[in-house]
């Protein structure tokens, strides 16, 4: 159980793990945490199944039953949160229960805010705010800030936009993958610059299911 913990100012992935499961992270906050401006690689969070393709830090099990609840991930560049399966592993990370979080950054340096892999199952995510401020200096690349793939997901209720930067490619791209639903409720987008492509995105190569109810958008 991790509480009441803030960690500020690391230049570098900031939480890491390997067959991780049954934990919690309650009222936490990073703050001002990311890597080199364009990282693919280094969010402040990354729950992964296998941090490494052998030795330490791999494994052939999987994350699962992760709660977060009132974490506030706060001026980050290179995305926030990420879920998936990692190096060198091939089951399937499951049962992620986020609720009551933020997320906003002021200087967008890549990445996804909230991001779920092809592989991820089980992800629900409630009560969230998602708001994209502006870039970083020297960076100009728009972002989908949630990504959402895999399978049998759920967001309700998230609060998700942006300032004056044209920085959100996507408020929400979702992939649900073959045999599953993605179910979207309540998302309301509150955007000061349009997204390029859209409010809420259906990756069109998704061969899942989608239940959507009630997601407007103001642009």
């Amino acid at each position: 159980l991790f509480r009441d913990m803030v960690i500020t100012s690391n230049s570098d992935l900031t939480i890491d793990s390997a067959e991780f499961w049954d934990s919690r992270f309650e009222d936490c906050a990073f703050v001002s945490c990311s890597d080199t401006a364009g990282s693919t690689t280094q969010p402040v969070m990354w729950l992964r199944n296998s941090a490494a393709a052998s030795g330490f830090g791999n494994s052939a099990g999987n994350t699962n039953q992760i709660h977060l609840r009132n974490v506030r991930f706060e001026a980050f560049g290179t995305g926030a949160l990420w879920i998936g399966q990692g190096t060198g592993n091939a089951s399937n990370p499951n049962g992620f229960y986020i609720t009551d979080c933020k997320f906003e950054a002021d200087a967008m340096a890549g990445g996804p805010y909230l991001s779920t892999d092809n592989t991820t199952k089980n992800v629900y995510g409630e009560h969230l705010y998602v708001f994209a401020g502006g870039f970083a200096a020297g960076f100009s690349t728009a972002q989908t800030l949630i990504s959402l793939f895999g399978a049998n997901h759920a967001l309700r209720d998230v609060a998700i936009g942006n300032g004056a930067s044209a920085n959100v490619v996507n408020g929400v791209l979702a992939h649900a993958v073959g045999g599953s639903t993605i179910v979207l409720e309540d998302i309301v987008g509150g955007y000061g610059t349009s997204p390029t492509t859209a409010h809420i995105n259906f990756d069109d190569s998704a061969t899942g299911r989608y239940t959507v109810k009630n997601c407007p958008t103001n642009t």
